[in-house]
């Protein structure tokens, strides 16, 4: 796939990842020449440039929450991910506070690039849903959840 260059029309970003299960303590801060920095409290720092890819995607994202501004979400669930992203945008700052559950689209766009970048990842083109196998000795249903306990809906083209 051909990603072409992308021109940052934000000014700074910096997103913070606190929680989970290993206590997360991870701070992404991302200019306007592209040029980003992680801080970890575990594994120390590192400096890259995004390419043109992961540039499009977190400029994507950052536009969202600069024109929709979300309010973010207060919601904590126990080993789940918070982040307080800054976002420096045409001269105007803007906070958020949001938790990885029950985010809404435009913050979790901003968290599953911010997720590549502080892993190292290669930015994802597009998202994809995973299909689980449900094991044969459980029974499932085609249609309304059946009385035996399994909530889960099987759509007729899966059975």
């Amino acid at each position: 796939m051909l990603v072409a260059p992308v021109n940052a029309s934000f000014d700074r970003v910096v997103i913070r990842r606190t929680g989970g299960i290993a206590g997360i303590d991870q701070t992404l801060t991302v200019g306007k020449d592209l040029a980003a920095t992680v801080a970890c409290r575990r594994d120390g720092d590192r400096s890259f440039q995004l390419d043109a890819a992961q540039a499009q995607e977190l400029v994507h994202a950052l536009s969202r929450v600069a024109t929709e501004r979300p309010t973010g979400n207060a919601a904590q669930v126990r080993d789940g991910l918070g982040y307080d992203i800054e976002l420096t945008w045409n001269g105007q700052t803007y906070h958020v506070h949001g938790a990885d559950v029950g985010a809404d689209d435009a913050l979790h766009g901003v968290m599953f690039a911010a997720n590549r970048l502080m892993a190292g990842e290669e930015a994802a083109p597009f998202h994809t849903m995973e299909v689980h196998d449900v094991p044969r000795e459980e029974p499932v249903s085609v249609g309304a959840p059946a009385d035996n306990g399994n909530v889960g809906i099987v759509p007729p083209w899966l059975t």
